[in-house]
């Protein structure tokens, strides 16, 4: 795991994670089973939340719920593409319509899970590449923070690859 010196004492960095999703024991699970992976995650049950907290807080990903309560996962990956073209996008949805996934990807998704959610396809990375700082990878993308001296950075690639 990649250290970073500040003065004389190091810190790890820790990827930041925005989880969109209303279904509480899903947002819980994927909560627990993150931070006990190292992530550092915050939640929201709606979209307009979401948005809030990305304007506040750099987030190196998102994973988000298409089926929100005030407004759809779409329009908050709409709102976000606008304002920040840079952060990956996990989109998590019930409907495994090849049509749908491709619409989403085709918005700005970088991957798109069904639920019900295999939790072995979303987590840590392996090390494989030599990679030093913690990286996060779903079915079709991994995420590892950059060494910036902020920590701040981070870099998509297809898992494929990796």
């Amino acid at each position: 795991m990649a250290l970073m010196a500040h003065g004389t004492r190091t810190r790890r960095l820790k990827l930041r994670i925005m989880l969109v999703e209303d279904d509480m024991l899903l947002a819980q699970s994927l909560t627990d089973r993150l931070e006990g992976q190292g992530f550092h995650v915050n939640e929201a049950d709606r979209g307009e939340d979401a948005l809030e907290l990305s304007d506040i807080y750099e987030y190196q990903v998102m994973i988000l719920d298409l089926g929100l309560p005030d407004m759809s996962g779409d329009e908050v990956l709409d709102n976000l593409r606008a304002k920040n073209e840079r952060l990956p996008v996990l989109v998590l949805s019930g409907e495994a319509d090849v049509e749908a996934r491709l619409s989403c990807l085709r918005a700005g998704a970088d991957d798109y899970l069904t639920k019900p959610l295999n939790m072995d396809k979303i987590g840590a990375c392996d090390n494989q590449q030599g990679h030093d700082t913690p990286r996060f990878r779903s079915a079709r993308t991994a995420i590892y923070a950059s060494a910036m001296p902020n920590g701040a950075g981070c870099r998509c690639a297809d898992y494929a690859a990796l």
